[in-house]
């Protein structure tokens, strides 16, 4: 964990570590987990601990998800940086 959020409460902290990219290869899915866990450390930086903060953590963890789902399905990636055939529609 970012020693930054040493000591934030245990609801922040908890929803962050879903945010880890690090153990993606390089490439779109790695990039695409980047941007959503930048936008989360700067509402952890700039947000005291609260419900609130935790709730908009966890629909921003929802957000991401959706965002990888979207990629996975248009580029038929199924680990980082491997692509499969998609097999013919119909």
């Amino acid at each position: 964990m970012d020693q930054r959020f040493v000591g934030r409460h245990p609801g922040t902290t908890a929803v962050l570590r879903h945010f880890r990219y690090e153990h993606l290869a390089t490439g779109e899915l790695r990039e695409l987990s980047r941007v959503f866990t930048e936008m989360a450390s700067g509402l952890v930086d700039a947000l005291p601990d609260s419900p609130e903060l935790t709730v908009c953590l966890r629909k921003l963890l929802e957000a991401k998800d959706c965002a990888v789902r979207a990629l996975v399905d248009a580029e038929g990636v199924t680990a980082p940086n491997r692509v499969v055939e998609q097999p013919p529609v119909g």
